[in-house]
């Protein structure tokens, strides 16, 4: 069974409106005890046809089918309402398919019924419920007397649902076979009554078949006239359609020839940028690279001084040894002169290490910043490489479609009796690529009001003089300003 079936009525509903509109209306002349007034509704629940059965009043009664209480709400897009509760389409699923699995196992009784409307199968699943609570647990207990008779009143109603959706199907197949004899008949009255009106006109009372053939060539001739009157302004707008579609082939073929050569434009363009970039990295790899070397350099620098250092710090300690081991008085007199040296040597050594010190923070600085200015620089071409490229790519094409547009709007004023369509001419020539959020453009390329106005007029005066607009300036502007950048 398929999940996307609707509800039963539905469809039947369908069904009868589609015979019912294939079907001649019956003639207002006709009349017939089976059937009501013409004016009544035709549906499937109110059929047309009479019963036997009599109401108290003694007037016929048909019977009144009720019809499932449910409709999607737009505020429970998936529920359905079968009666004043709300199911979720997954839980009606769900009890289908166990309803199925028991009608399988012959727990629950078969039906004729549509198994896809939700009352059905809501009223069905709560009857399985009610079995399964009645027959407990079938592996230990044996079927109580109770399920029996449950069961055996689940199988009447169902058989009785099932009869009374059979009856109404059965008469609605019997309204439809009968509406369409009673079209068969009204066409036939139809056409004895236009041959009889065409004897009359000729004057003859008793018609052989050959006079009955006549009438019907007559007919046929009509008939083929008509058609052909009809043929000739269709034939008539199929040849000049298929010369416009002529036309606009050549057109569009002449368009694809230009975009492409615009597109190789395009990619000679954007190899450039990219041999660009290679060659701003380079550069950049070099600059860092002689950084490396130069900080490579102070650290050789750096190292010799401190091994100086402790050379005269060795050299002073071997000193002071001696001059303590010749005698006190020159030990005093070295000990002042080596404090004094020591002091005048540490002053120098301080002083020199100060120097180097600030040459070293000045080093590391420069370095600093010039490797901080080149990630940024970099950082900056990376990000304005798509917008550089973005705009570079919308200048070639608007300049390539005011080119275009200029070409198509010149010649129309002195081809007016041509059969192209206006609107093809006037989309083309206002066709504009207005710039996205997504792809903002660079801060020269002006798209506001006014410069659109001079645009236009520069364009009208170009067209006035016979001048074709420069092409290559925009490019060219944009090249300096990459230069520049």
């Amino acid at each position: 069974m398929d999940d996307s079936a609707g509800a039963p009525g539905m469809d039947i509903e369908q069904d009868w409106d589609s015979s019912s509109d294939a079907s001649t209306p019956r003639s207002d002349t006709f009349t017939n005890t089976l059937f009501s007034n013409p004016d009544s509704p035709a549906s499937f629940v109110d059929t047309e046809m009479s019963f036997p059965g009599t109401g108290p009043d003694g007037e016929k009664q048909s019977p009144k089918l009720t019809s499932p209480s449910f409709g999607i709400m737009p505020s429970f897009s998936n529920h359905i309402f079968v009666g004043q509760t709300a199911y979720p389409s997954s839980h009606l699923r769900a009890m289908r398919d166990e309803l199925r699995q028991a009608r399988k196992r012959e727990e629950f009784p078969n039906t004729t019924s549509n198994a896809q409307d939700p009352k059905t199968i809501v009223e069905d699943y709560q009857c399985l419920m009610s079995l399964r609570d009645v027959r407990g647990d079938p592996s230990i207990y044996p079927p109580p007397e109770k399920y029996t008779q449950l069961k055996i009143e689940i199988a009447r109603r169902i058989k009785t649902r099932d009869e009374a959706e059979g009856g109404s199907t059965q008469l609605e197949e019997i309204d439809n076979r009968v509406q369409s004899w009673m079209g068969s008949i009204n066409k036939e009255a139809r056409m004895l009554e236009i041959t009889q009106a065409a004897l009359q006109r000729k004057g003859i009372s008793n018609p052989t078949q050959a006079d009955l053939d006549a009438i019907a060539e007559e007919f046929m001739q009509i008939a083929e006239r008509t058609l052909l009157d009809v043929a000739n302004p269709l034939r008539m707008n199929a040849t000049r359609m298929e010369g416009n579609m002529s036309r606009f082939d050549s057109q569009l073929s002449g368009f694809d020839g230009a975009m492409s050569a615009q597109l190789h434009g395009m990619t000679s363009q954007l190899n450039g940028l990219a041999s660009l970039n290679n060659a701003a990295n380079t550069s950049i790899n070099a600059q860092i690279t002689g950084l490396s070397n130069l900080n490579d350099a102070v650290n050789a620098s750096m190292s010799a001084q401190v091994n100086t250092l402790n050379d005269v710090l060795t050299n002073l300690q071997t000193s002071m040894s001696k001059a303590v081991g010749a005698s006190a008085e020159a030990m005093n007199t070295s000990t002042n002169a080596v404090s004094t040296a020591m002091a005048s040597q540490l002053s120098t050594l301080n002083t020199m290490l100060s120097t180097q010190s600030s040459t070293f923070d000045g080093s590391l600085n420069m370095l600093n910043t010039s490797l901080n200015t080149v990630t940024s620089d970099l950082q900056k071409l990376t990000a304005s490489l798509p917008d550089i490229i973005a705009a570079a790519t919308q200048a070639a094409v608007q300049q390539q479609l005011a080119s275009a547009s200029n070409q198509n709007v010149f010649p129309q004023h002195h081809h007016v009796p041509t059969e192209a369509p206006p609107s093809y001419i006037r989309n083309a020539a206002s066709t504009q690529f207005p710039p996205t959020p997504a792809t903002p453009l660079p801060v020269y390329y002006q798209t506001t009001q006014e410069t659109n106005q001079d645009m236009s007029q520069q364009d009208g005066k170009r067209l006035q003089t016979g001048r074709a607009p420069t092409s290559g300036s925009r490019f060219q502007k944009f090249m300096v300003k990459i230069i520049k950048i």
